[in-house]
Protein backbone atom coordinates (compact mmCIF):
# COMPACT_ATOMS: atom_id res chain seq x y z
CA UNK A 1 0.00 0.00 0.00
CA UNK A 2 1.42 3.38 -1.03
CA UNK A 3 0.43 6.51 0.86
CA UNK A 4 1.54 9.96 -0.22
CA UNK A 5 0.53 13.40 0.95
CA UNK A 6 1.77 16.94 0.54
CA UNK A 7 1.47 20.03 2.69
CA UNK A 8 1.80 23.49 1.14
CA UNK A 9 2.49 26.75 2.99
CA UNK A 10 2.78 30.08 1.19
CA UNK A 11 4.47 33.27 2.37
CA UNK A 12 4.43 36.06 -0.22
CA UNK A 13 6.39 34.64 -3.21
CA UNK A 14 7.98 31.75 -1.33
CA UNK A 15 6.44 28.40 -0.49
CA UNK A 16 7.14 25.24 1.46
CA UNK A 17 6.32 21.72 0.30
CA UNK A 18 6.61 18.64 2.50
CA UNK A 19 6.05 15.24 0.92
CA UNK A 20 5.94 11.93 2.76
CA UNK A 21 5.81 8.75 0.69
CA UNK A 22 5.15 5.57 2.65
CA UNK A 23 5.00 1.95 1.58
CA UNK A 24 3.65 -0.26 4.35
CA UNK A 25 2.06 -3.63 4.81
CA UNK A 26 1.01 -6.04 7.53
CA UNK A 27 -0.56 -9.43 8.00
CA UNK A 28 -2.09 -11.54 10.76
CA UNK A 29 -2.60 -15.24 11.38
CA UNK A 30 -4.09 -17.33 14.19
CA UNK A 31 -2.11 -20.25 15.61
CA UNK A 32 -3.91 -21.91 18.50
CA UNK A 33 -4.26 -19.34 21.29
CA UNK A 34 -1.93 -16.95 19.51
CA UNK A 35 -2.70 -14.19 17.02
CA UNK A 36 0.50 -13.16 15.22
CA UNK A 37 0.78 -9.82 13.47
CA UNK A 38 3.80 -8.78 11.44
CA UNK A 39 4.68 -6.10 8.96
CA UNK A 40 6.92 -3.23 7.98
CA UNK A 41 7.16 0.14 6.29
CA UNK A 42 9.51 2.35 4.31
CA UNK A 43 9.01 6.10 4.58
CA UNK A 44 10.76 8.94 2.76
CA UNK A 45 10.21 12.49 3.94
CA UNK A 46 11.21 15.36 1.61
CA UNK A 47 11.02 19.01 2.62
CA UNK A 48 11.37 21.72 -0.02
CA UNK A 49 11.37 25.02 1.88
CA UNK A 50 13.48 27.86 0.41
CA UNK A 51 11.91 30.29 2.88
CA UNK A 52 13.23 28.61 6.04
CA UNK A 53 16.14 26.45 4.76
CA UNK A 54 18.48 29.31 4.02
CA UNK A 55 21.22 27.53 2.03
CA UNK A 56 20.08 24.45 0.09
CA UNK A 57 16.34 25.10 0.47
CA UNK A 58 15.59 21.42 1.01
CA UNK A 59 16.21 18.32 3.13
CA UNK A 60 15.16 14.66 3.06
CA UNK A 61 15.39 11.51 5.17
CA UNK A 62 14.46 7.84 4.78
CA UNK A 63 13.23 5.62 7.62
CA UNK A 64 12.44 1.89 7.65
CA UNK A 65 10.76 -0.33 10.22
CA UNK A 66 9.82 -3.96 10.84
CA UNK A 67 7.51 -5.17 13.61
CA UNK A 68 6.07 -8.38 15.00
CA UNK A 69 3.44 -8.88 17.70
CA UNK A 70 1.82 -11.86 19.41
CA UNK A 71 -1.53 -11.61 21.18
CA UNK A 72 -1.58 -14.69 23.42
CA UNK A 73 -4.82 -15.79 25.10
CA UNK A 74 -3.27 -17.28 28.24
CA UNK A 75 -6.66 -18.11 29.75
CA UNK A 76 -10.27 -17.02 29.42
CA UNK A 77 -9.64 -13.87 31.45
CA UNK A 78 -5.93 -13.27 30.74
CA UNK A 79 -4.36 -11.88 27.55
CA UNK A 80 -0.67 -11.13 26.99
CA UNK A 81 0.37 -8.94 24.06
CA UNK A 82 4.08 -8.69 23.36
CA UNK A 83 6.35 -7.92 20.45
CA UNK A 84 9.10 -5.70 19.13
CA UNK A 85 9.72 -3.04 16.49
CA UNK A 86 12.99 -2.45 14.65
CA UNK A 87 13.46 1.10 13.37
CA UNK A 88 16.27 2.06 11.00
CA UNK A 89 16.99 5.75 10.44
CA UNK A 90 19.51 6.66 7.75
CA UNK A 91 21.25 9.12 10.08
CA UNK A 92 21.04 7.27 13.41
CA UNK A 93 21.13 3.57 12.55
CA UNK A 94 18.90 0.87 14.06
CA UNK A 95 16.97 0.70 17.33
CA UNK A 96 14.89 -2.13 18.83
CA UNK A 97 11.74 -1.25 20.78
CA UNK A 98 10.24 -4.26 22.59
CA UNK A 99 6.96 -4.06 24.52
CA UNK A 100 4.65 -6.29 26.58
CA UNK A 101 1.13 -5.70 27.93
CA UNK A 102 -0.99 -7.94 30.19
CA UNK A 103 -4.78 -7.61 30.47
CA UNK A 104 -6.90 -9.33 33.14
CA UNK A 105 -10.70 -9.34 32.92
CA UNK A 106 -11.52 -9.62 36.62
CA UNK A 107 -15.30 -9.48 36.08
CA UNK A 108 -17.61 -8.42 33.26
CA UNK A 109 -17.33 -4.88 34.65
CA UNK A 110 -13.71 -4.65 35.84
CA UNK A 111 -10.52 -4.85 33.77
CA UNK A 112 -6.96 -4.44 35.07
CA UNK A 113 -4.06 -4.00 32.66
CA UNK A 114 -0.41 -3.08 32.74
CA UNK A 115 2.78 -3.26 30.77
CA UNK A 116 6.10 -1.81 29.71
CA UNK A 117 7.72 -0.86 26.43
CA UNK A 118 10.47 1.06 24.71
CA UNK A 119 10.12 3.75 22.05
CA UNK A 120 12.41 5.52 19.58
CA UNK A 121 11.96 9.03 18.17
CA UNK A 122 14.42 10.66 15.78
CA UNK A 123 14.71 14.45 15.49
CA UNK A 124 12.71 15.94 12.62
CA UNK A 125 14.30 17.45 9.52
CA UNK A 126 13.64 20.93 10.88
CA UNK A 127 15.10 20.16 14.29
CA UNK A 128 18.31 18.71 12.79
CA UNK A 129 19.20 21.24 10.10
CA UNK A 130 21.39 24.15 11.17
CA UNK A 131 20.32 26.10 8.08
CA UNK A 132 16.66 25.84 9.12
CA UNK A 133 15.36 29.06 10.69
CA UNK A 134 11.79 29.40 11.93
CA UNK A 135 10.20 32.69 12.93
CA UNK A 136 8.81 32.28 16.46
CA UNK A 137 7.96 34.26 19.59
CA UNK A 138 5.30 36.15 17.56
CA UNK A 139 8.03 37.33 15.21
CA UNK A 140 10.40 38.27 18.04
CA UNK A 141 12.90 35.42 17.73
CA UNK A 142 14.27 32.67 15.49
CA UNK A 143 14.41 28.92 16.26
CA UNK A 144 17.27 27.20 14.44
CA UNK A 145 17.93 23.51 13.96
CA UNK A 146 20.68 21.70 15.86
CA UNK A 147 22.69 19.10 13.88
CA UNK A 148 24.13 17.73 17.14
CA UNK A 149 20.77 16.43 18.38
CA UNK A 150 20.57 12.78 19.33
CA UNK A 151 17.48 10.60 18.89
CA UNK A 152 15.11 10.33 21.84
CA UNK A 153 14.56 6.91 23.44
CA UNK A 154 12.23 6.06 26.29
CA UNK A 155 11.06 3.20 28.48
CA UNK A 156 7.47 3.49 29.65
CA UNK A 157 5.47 1.68 32.33
CA UNK A 158 1.72 1.72 32.91
CA UNK A 159 -0.77 0.18 35.33
CA UNK A 160 -4.46 0.89 34.70
CA UNK A 161 -7.95 -0.25 35.65
CA UNK A 162 -11.35 0.27 34.06
CA UNK A 163 -14.73 -0.18 35.73
CA UNK A 164 -17.93 0.06 33.68
CA UNK A 165 -21.66 0.09 34.41
CA UNK A 166 -24.58 0.81 32.10
CA UNK A 167 -24.76 4.52 32.92
CA UNK A 168 -21.22 5.32 34.08
CA UNK A 169 -17.60 4.37 33.62
CA UNK A 170 -14.30 5.21 35.34
CA UNK A 171 -10.66 4.58 34.44
CA UNK A 172 -7.49 5.23 36.43
CA UNK A 173 -3.88 4.82 35.30
CA UNK A 174 -0.41 5.24 36.79
CA UNK A 175 2.38 5.92 34.30
CA UNK A 176 6.12 6.53 34.20
CA UNK A 177 8.37 7.38 31.23
CA UNK A 178 12.15 7.24 31.60
CA UNK A 179 13.50 9.28 28.69
CA UNK A 180 17.03 9.59 27.36
CA UNK A 181 17.99 12.57 25.18
CA UNK A 182 14.60 14.25 25.45
CA UNK A 183 14.24 16.76 22.57
CA UNK A 184 13.11 20.23 23.66
CA UNK A 185 13.28 23.85 22.56
CA UNK A 186 16.06 25.61 24.47
CA UNK A 187 14.89 29.05 25.59
CA UNK A 188 17.51 29.20 28.35
CA UNK A 189 20.49 29.58 25.99
CA UNK A 190 20.62 32.60 23.69
CA UNK A 191 22.76 31.86 20.63
CA UNK A 192 22.93 35.46 19.44
CA UNK A 193 20.93 37.71 17.16
CA UNK A 194 20.03 37.69 13.47
CA UNK A 195 18.11 40.46 11.72
CA UNK A 196 17.49 42.08 15.11
CA UNK A 197 15.91 38.96 16.63
CA UNK A 198 17.15 36.62 19.38
CA UNK A 199 18.16 33.16 18.15
CA UNK A 200 17.40 29.92 20.04
CA UNK A 201 17.68 26.25 19.14
CA UNK A 202 16.77 22.72 20.27
CA UNK A 203 18.54 20.62 22.88
CA UNK A 204 18.71 17.12 24.34
CA UNK A 205 17.97 16.67 28.03
CA UNK A 206 20.20 13.73 28.94
CA UNK A 207 17.81 12.01 31.37
CA UNK A 208 14.22 12.85 32.22
CA UNK A 209 11.54 11.12 34.27
CA UNK A 210 7.89 11.84 33.54
CA UNK A 211 5.38 10.12 35.82
CA UNK A 212 1.91 10.71 37.06
CA UNK A 213 -1.72 9.74 37.34
CA UNK A 214 -4.60 9.87 34.86
CA UNK A 215 -8.29 9.73 35.81
CA UNK A 216 -11.21 9.76 33.40
CA UNK A 217 -14.90 9.00 33.54
CA UNK A 218 -18.36 9.47 32.08
CA UNK A 219 -21.87 9.43 33.50
CA UNK A 220 -25.35 9.65 32.00
CA UNK A 221 -27.14 12.16 34.24
CA UNK A 222 -30.47 11.75 32.42
CA UNK A 223 -31.53 10.38 29.05
CA UNK A 224 -30.61 13.74 27.51
CA UNK A 225 -27.68 14.90 29.67
CA UNK A 226 -24.26 13.29 29.99
CA UNK A 227 -21.01 14.39 31.59
CA UNK A 228 -17.47 13.25 30.85
CA UNK A 229 -14.09 14.45 31.98
CA UNK A 230 -10.46 13.66 32.67
CA UNK A 231 -7.68 14.80 34.97
CA UNK A 232 -3.91 14.30 34.69
CA UNK A 233 -1.25 14.89 37.32
CA UNK A 234 2.28 14.97 35.89
CA UNK A 235 5.62 15.14 37.69
CA UNK A 236 8.25 15.81 35.00
CA UNK A 237 11.87 16.18 36.12
CA UNK A 238 15.26 16.69 34.55
CA UNK A 239 17.11 13.81 36.26
CA UNK A 240 20.47 15.58 35.96
CA UNK A 241 19.52 18.89 37.59
CA UNK A 242 16.45 17.85 39.59
CA UNK A 243 14.51 20.78 38.08
CA UNK A 244 11.00 20.58 36.61
CA UNK A 245 10.89 20.18 32.84
CA UNK A 246 9.65 23.24 30.96
CA UNK A 247 6.22 23.42 29.33
CA UNK A 248 4.78 20.51 31.33
CA UNK A 249 2.05 21.63 33.74
CA UNK A 250 1.51 19.45 36.79
CA UNK A 251 -2.28 19.56 36.45
CA UNK A 252 -4.51 19.29 33.39
CA UNK A 253 -8.26 18.80 33.47
CA UNK A 254 -11.17 18.78 31.02
CA UNK A 255 -14.90 18.46 31.62
CA UNK A 256 -17.67 18.38 29.01
CA UNK A 257 -21.44 18.54 29.45
CA UNK A 258 -23.47 17.14 26.55
CA UNK A 259 -27.16 17.86 26.00
CA UNK A 260 -29.22 15.88 23.49
CA UNK A 261 -31.76 18.68 23.19
CA UNK A 262 -33.45 17.16 20.13
CA UNK A 263 -33.27 13.80 18.40
CA UNK A 264 -30.82 15.14 15.81
CA UNK A 265 -29.30 18.04 17.78
CA UNK A 266 -26.53 17.73 20.36
CA UNK A 267 -25.12 20.76 22.17
CA UNK A 268 -22.16 20.89 24.53
CA UNK A 269 -20.11 23.14 26.76
CA UNK A 270 -16.54 22.22 27.56
CA UNK A 271 -14.06 23.67 30.06
CA UNK A 272 -10.34 22.98 30.21
CA UNK A 273 -7.74 23.78 32.86
CA UNK A 274 -3.98 24.06 32.26
CA UNK A 275 -1.99 24.18 35.49
CA UNK A 276 1.05 26.16 36.61
CA UNK A 277 4.18 25.53 34.52
CA UNK A 278 7.68 26.84 33.87
CA UNK A 279 8.44 28.08 30.35
CA UNK A 280 12.14 28.63 30.95
CA UNK A 281 14.45 29.29 33.90
CA UNK A 282 12.99 32.77 34.52
CA UNK A 283 9.39 32.71 33.22
CA UNK A 284 6.54 30.87 34.97
CA UNK A 285 2.97 30.68 33.71
CA UNK A 286 0.08 30.50 36.17
CA UNK A 287 -2.76 28.05 35.64
CA UNK A 288 -5.77 29.16 33.61
CA UNK A 289 -9.16 28.00 32.27
CA UNK A 290 -10.63 28.07 28.76
CA UNK A 291 -14.16 27.22 27.60
CA UNK A 292 -15.80 26.13 24.33
CA UNK A 293 -19.44 26.01 23.24
CA UNK A 294 -20.81 24.07 20.29
CA UNK A 295 -23.57 22.15 18.57
CA UNK A 296 -23.84 19.25 16.10
CA UNK A 297 -26.91 18.63 13.95
CA UNK A 298 -27.34 15.26 12.23
CA UNK A 299 -29.13 16.40 9.09
CA UNK A 300 -28.91 13.00 7.38
CA UNK A 301 -27.10 9.72 8.01
CA UNK A 302 -24.18 11.00 5.97
CA UNK A 303 -24.24 14.75 6.72
CA UNK A 304 -23.55 16.48 10.07
CA UNK A 305 -23.56 20.26 10.54
CA UNK A 306 -21.26 21.82 13.16
CA UNK A 307 -21.07 25.28 14.75
CA UNK A 308 -19.67 26.80 17.90
CA UNK A 309 -17.28 29.13 19.70
CA UNK A 310 -13.80 28.25 20.92
CA UNK A 311 -12.09 30.14 23.76
CA UNK A 312 -15.43 31.58 24.81
CA UNK A 313 -13.90 33.98 27.37
CA UNK A 314 -11.19 35.16 24.92
CA UNK A 315 -8.42 34.10 27.31
CA UNK A 316 -4.95 35.35 26.37
CA UNK A 317 -1.54 34.60 27.91
CA UNK A 318 0.81 37.16 29.46
CA UNK A 319 3.29 38.98 27.21
CA UNK A 320 6.20 37.14 28.90
CA UNK A 321 4.76 33.84 27.64
CA UNK A 322 3.84 35.10 24.16
CA UNK A 323 7.38 36.35 23.44
CA UNK A 324 8.55 32.77 23.98
CA UNK A 325 6.07 31.45 21.45
CA UNK A 326 3.27 30.33 23.81
CA UNK A 327 -0.24 31.57 23.12
CA UNK A 328 -3.94 30.72 23.07
CA UNK A 329 -5.97 31.32 19.93
CA UNK A 330 -8.45 34.20 20.45
CA UNK A 331 -12.21 33.69 20.65
CA UNK A 332 -13.21 32.06 17.38
CA UNK A 333 -16.60 31.34 15.80
CA UNK A 334 -16.74 28.36 13.48
CA UNK A 335 -19.24 26.57 11.24
CA UNK A 336 -18.81 23.54 9.07
CA UNK A 337 -20.03 20.12 8.09
CA UNK A 338 -18.90 16.50 7.94
CA UNK A 339 -19.98 14.34 5.01
CA UNK A 340 -19.56 10.58 4.66
CA UNK A 341 -19.50 8.92 1.27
Amino acid sequence: MLNSYQNFTENQREYATETTDTIDGSGSTDIGNHRLTFGGEISKNELDNPRDFLETGKADVTEKALFVQDEWQLAKTWTLTYGTRLDHHENFGSEYSPRAYLVHKVTDNLIIKGGAGKAFKAPSLRQLSEEYRLSSCKGGCWIKGNPNLKPETSTSYELASNYRQDTWEMEAALFQNDVKNLIERDFDKLLGQEDGRDVYTYKNTAKAKIRGLELSGRIALTRALSLNGNFTYTDAKDETTGEDLNNRPRHNANVKLNWQSMEKLTTFIRAGYTGDQSLNSTVDLNGYWTADLGANYQMTESLTLRAGITNLTDKSLPHSAEVLGYSEDPRTWYAGFTAKF
